[in-house]
């Protein structure tokens, strides 16, 4: 059982022993790859055009000889979780070849997505250390290596390059030759935060001995002061990356409803009344009062007022006496409550219309038109940059940039179209309501028609005389397109709900273009893939078939 148990612990052991990642180590001398030729003319490009301004003075100055050169460079997910990217350490010379400086930056698709400098700390090495805290980036190791009295002095720093900036874990001295050459390893181990074990060795000139076991240690603090691109700072990038992005959301979400509109019409099994309206249209309208019949007016028996009917009780609104009245007078009001109810919706719709074919909301349209043109100019040129920060790696995939590029184009598009008809366009089926002071109140009166007693609810434009069927207004009104008058018998013609279809039929106008644009690239996109099915299972079919499909090639072919 001993034994068993013993076994146990050392697996245990082992297992521990092999989570933990070497990510230094001083028996080694930490000279990194340098670069060349075209890859780094792009970075010098991308360093020189940051303008990055590094403070105070290096301890070492330039020589004559010293200019812009790549130490190192690295691969991994350091700017951005799971998106590629290459980290360069570079050196070069400042404030007119005086002082000495380093930097980081990192490029994704040759676009500058991190950039930190720093007076000079004799780094010559970088390493990845594959995410030590679980957030998805790796950390990043830098080798530092320099000449002091009686031999050399050799450290690692610890950061992470992160959307927020650098996060630092520390450093830890490797080598420190003096009397004798001792060296350290140093590890890792995962964990939010991680741990870090170092061993000792030591060395006769042949080879190296550990001295000391593997024991948990702290970092020391890395003192070096790096200063951040702020090229990539700012609230304006972040501005022009979410319109952009939003922008493109929007875009799909109208081809998704594009989408949801041809399944539900080809589901639809209403007639083509109900498709155009119908019993809300004014034609209906005119046929159900054609049926009902013009009924007397009512008046008190109390005190003589004129009552109001409505499918309910019928009370004086003088003196609030009830007042009988025949039943087949309750029918006829039910159903006028019905169309009452329709005038009320039509009214509340165009009051909408009326509100969208404001000045201010057109010129809005034409505002938000010329914000995307400035927005897809911003945007390219922030990528061509490099200066977009953590939306860089997210915008260098081709498909994602390409569908914002033909997105924001189709809103620009689509909002300069609008702008140019939409206010017009609607205004031309507008009626033109003059409104009263007293409109948020309920108020009574006389039907100019048949003179019965009518009742305005709170905000009523227009009301339905339960008497006679006849649309009274409430408000002085008159309809363009028909250049009605306030007269009596004109308003009798006229209905709210023949005005609502007017409206809704020049929103159509205005709206379908988007519409039919979205139903243009659906229809592209289908016929592209049924070409490219075919295409991929064109072997495999019969020869007759085959011989179809070459036949319909090549008429389009002609064509």
């Amino acid at each position: 059982m001993k034994v068993i148990i013993g076994i146990l612990l050392l697996a245990l052991v082992q297992f521990a022993q092999a989570q933990k990642v070497e990510i230094g180590d001083g028996t080694k001398i930490p000279f990194g790859m340098p670069v060349y030729s075209t890859e780094a003319e792009i970075v010098r490009t991308a360093v020189k055009n940051s303008g990055i301004k590094v403070p105070g003075e290096s301890a070492e100055e330039c020589g004559p000889n010293d200019s812009f050169r790549i130490g190192d460079s690295v691969d991994g997910s350091f700017t951005s979780a799971n998106a590629n990217s290459r980290i360069y350490l570079y050196s070069d010379c400042y404030k007119s070849g005086k002082k000495r400086i380093q930097g980081i930056i990192a490029l994704a698709n040759e676009q500058r997505t991190a950039h930190f400098a720093y007076l000079n700390a004799s780094d010559v090495k970088l390493v990845k250390v594959s995410d030590l805290d679980g957030n998805g980036l790796d950390e990043l190791g830098i080798y530092s290596h320099r000449k002091i009295a009686g031999g050399y002095w050799t450290s690692i720093r610890i950061m992470e390059l992160g959307p927020k900036g650098i996060k630092k874990f520390g450093s830890f001295e490797l080598e420190n030759e003096k009397d004798i050459l001792i060296a350290f390893k140093l590890y890792a181990e995962n964990g939010d935060p991680p741990r870090f074990y170092a061993s000792s060795l030591r060395t006769d000139g042949k080879s190296w001995k550990v001295t000391e076991p593997e024991k948990e240690i702290k970092l020391g603090e890395d003192t070096a002061s790096y200063v951040e691109d702020k090229s990539r700072k700012g609230l304006s990038k972040h501005i022009w990356a979410w319109t952009f992005l939003i922008q493109m959301v929007g875009f799909v979400g109208l081809i998704g409803f594009v989408i949801y509109e041809l399944i539900a019409s080809a589901r639809s099994t209403e007639t083509s009344d109900a498709q155009t309206g119908g019993d809300e249209s004014a034609g209906m309208k005119s046929k159900v009062d054609a049926a009902l019949p013009k009924l007397k007016p009512i008046n008190c028996e109390s005190c003589g007022a004129g009552v109001p009917l409505n499918e309910g009780e019928i009370t004086c609104p003088n003196c609030g006496t009830v007042t009988s009245a025949p039943a087949d007078y309750f029918d006829v009001a039910k159903v006028r409550n019905e169309i009452n109810q329709k005038i009320r919706h039509a009214a509340a719709y165009i009051r909408r219309a009326a509100f969208l074919s404001s000045s201010w909301f057109r010129y809005a349209t034409l505002l938000s038109a010329i914000w995307l043109i400035v927005d897809i100019v911003a945007v390219l040129v922030l990528f061509n940059n490099g200066n977009l920060g953590v939306y860089q790696s997210y915008f260098a995939s081709k498909a994602v940039f390409a569908l914002g590029i033909f997105s924001i184009c189709f809103w620009i598009v689509s909002l300069l179209f609008g702008f140019a008809i939409w206010g017009p366009g609607i205004k031309k089926a507008m009626p033109v309501v003059e409104l009263k002071e007293d409109l948020g109140h309920a108020e009574t009166a006389r039907c100019m028609q048949c003179g019965g007693a009518i009742q305005y609810r709170p905000n009523d434009l227009a009301t339905v005389c339960g008497y006679c069927g006849v649309e009274t207004y409430r408000v002085n009104l008159a309809w363009k397109l028909r250049k009605l008058s306030n007269t009596a018998d004109q308003k009798a013609n006229f209905s709210l709900l023949d005005a609502k279809k007017s409206v809704e039929d020049a929103i159509w106008e205005i709206t379908g273009t988007p519409r039919m644009f979205a139903f243009l690239l659906i229809l592209i996109a289908i016929f592209g893939g049924c070409i490219w099915l075919i295409g991929a299972v064109y072997d495999s079919l019969p020869p007759g078939i085959r011989d179809v499909i070459d036949f319909i090639g090549d008429i389009f072919g002609a064509l």
